[in-house]
């Protein structure tokens, strides 16, 4: 038996530096820290065979049945029969049950790992500037008084934000078709046919929040290419404030996909407190660096040298510094809850990718806040009080151009350092030495030992009870299966040895911290062969 696994106007020159700028600090972070990044995907595990592993039977079995803990889909899979020399016995009509709901995710290569990095940063950058140039638009704008100044950057945020709509519906195709190639590890054009995708969109969780996200990207997108008014007089405020409203709906669903699809879901106890915590780290993100991107872009539009520009840009930062504000505080309490979820001690942040990308995230915004308090503290109240000091408010809003910029571009480097950490394993371990398993089933009780529980080397002891509470200690064969559950790091299996205490023993080699799965089949002296499967955390 061979299971196979397998806008029509030019935006001004202002955006253009700020392209270049941010895209030249994207690439350095990309090559610095995409060197950490992995996908977590999982294996599925081979739990039973009937007839079982090893076994001599007296006859050919009629029919082969292999028990997987995942969905193992056709169209990507196989199953074979060979006799002694190689010849294929069986009649090709292999087939499976059941409703789980993923299939078998292969191994990747590292040039599609890093295409799939690129997609996710691609799709949350767009994402930011998208949803953040609505909040702006329609928070911050809106709701300042009319100037020429802001009737222009009306103008340009609009095409900005269809712009990077269209980036975020190219970049989710990008990901469909990444995704399609690792889960099917097919070539590229068999990868993308219709058939195969429609595998990955109606079998796997992944493919089903894709439908969801991007039926709703495209009507947030049609929203906004059709009913995003200009500050006209033909434009209401009610018309305004409805479209706002539908707008923000859309952007909502948009950003609560990510986490259902992500580390958040995933948690073992409150899943929906982490969803809702990430639904809201996400939500202050764009607000606040995708407001970051826009107001940067107004800036072009602002003639420092005039009282009436000086105003406008005042009301503009006092709004945006109430908003900066509110978004600094739910960042800071989201991601401590999620620093406490993930990463179990200090030593993560120095032992484990994911620690040693959110502690180079936590570096970046160091500056960013700095810069930010720098604003608050002097360029804001300068402003303001520009009346009998214009040429003071001149000054810093000189000043406040550059500060802005480099704000900014820092700001989209930590976008690239969220996309690598989405592709990476929490570092959700515990360090709470050997852990000591035990699962009753009808064949008895199997009992589970792991030391030290830690990286490295480890002794895995089994201890087999019948229904009576006598030790077993003539299996014929005790199998261990093993495999990282946070990412995808292949199956590793050993065959456990009979110890003079007549329990099962055996050396296995967890290579990083973090959630494990460990199946222990046993094949007895008599009867048929069973499966018990445990889960636990191994620490540093």
């Amino acid at each position: 038996m061979r299971p196979k696994q397998r806008g029509s106007e030019r935006l001004p020159n202002g955006i253009d530096k700020l392209r270049e700028g941010a895209a030249r600090s994207m690439l350095a972070s990309l090559l610095c820290v995409l060197s950490f990044a992995g996908v977590a995907h999982a294996h599925a595990t081979l739990l039973q065979t009937d007839p079982p592993a090893g076994a001599r039977v007296a006859s050919v079995p009629t029919a082969v049945r292999l028990t997987f803990d995942e969905r193992v889909e056709p169209v990507f899979n196989s199953l074979h029969v060979v006799d002694l020399s190689g010849h294929r016995v069986d009649d090709g009509d292999s087939h499976t049950a059941g409703t789980l709901q993923n299939f078998v995710v292969p191994e990747e290569s590292p040039f599609w790992r890093w295409s799939g990095v690129v997609a996710k940063w691609l799709s949350l950058t767009a994402l930011t500037i998208w949803l953040g140039g609505l909040f702006f638009v329609f928070v911050i704008v809106s709701t300042s008084p009319p100037s020429d100044s802001l009737a222009r950057i009306d103008r340009r945020s609009y095409g900005l934000i269809r712009s990077a709509a269209l980036v975020f519906l190219l970049a989710q195709l990008l990901g469909l078709g990444v995704q399609s190639v690792t889960f099917s590890e097919l070539p590229v054009l068999q990868s993308i046919a219709p058939s195969t995708l429609s595998v990955v969109l109606l079998t796997t969780s992944f493919g089903q929040w894709w439908i969801a996200r991007f039926a709703g990207a495209v009507l947030l997108a049609l929203l906004c290419v059709l009913k995003l008014p200009g500050r006209t007089a033909s434009s209401s405020r009610g018309r305004k404030n409805s479209v706002g409203i539908t707008a923000a709906a859309f952007g909502s669903f948009l950003l609560l996909t990510i986490p259902l699809t992500g580390h958040a879901h995933a948690v073992p106890r409150a899943a929906w407190l982490a969803v809702a915590c990430d639904w809201a780290h996400l939500a202050a993100t764009a607000i606040w660096v995708g407001g970051l991107v826009h107001f940067f872009a107004f800036l072009r539009f602002v003639d420092r040298n005039e009282a009436t520009g000086i105003e406008a840009l005042s009301h503009v930062i006092r709004r945006f510094s109430r908003t900066a504000k509110i978004s600094v505080a739910i960042l800071f309490a989201t991601g401590t809850y999620a620093a406490w979820l993930h990463l179990p001690s200090w030593q993560s942040f120095v032992t484990t990718s994911y620690g040693l990308a959110l502690l180079v995230k936590l570096i970046v915004i160091v500056p960013i806040l700095a810069i930010a308090a720098v604003n608050l503290r002097y360029v804001g109240p300068a402003l303001q009080d520009f009346g009998p000091h214009l040429e003071t408010a001149r000054v810093w809003a000189g000043r406040f151009r550059g500060l802005l910029r480099t704000e900014t571009s820092l700001a989209m480097l930590v976008l690239v350092i969220v996309a690598v950490l989405t592709n990476l394993p929490p570092a959700s371990a515990v360090s709470g030495g050997p852990v000591k398993l035990s699962q009753s089933m009808p064949q008895g009780v199997v009992e589970l030992t792991v030391s030290p529980n830690k990286v490295g080397q480890n002794r895995v002891t089994v201890r087999l009870q019948d229904p009576g509470g006598q030790e077993i200690s003539d299996a014929r064969q005790v199998a261990l299966y093993l495999q990282m559950r946070d990412m995808d790091m292949g199956l590793e299996s050993v065959t456990a040895g009979v110890a003079p205490d007549g329990t099962y023993q055996a050396d296995v080699n967890l290579s990083m911290a973090g959630r494990w799965s460990l199946s222990v089949q046993v094949t007895p002296a008599h009867g048929d062969a069973f499966v018990a499967s445990f889960d636990f955390s191994s620490g540093t």
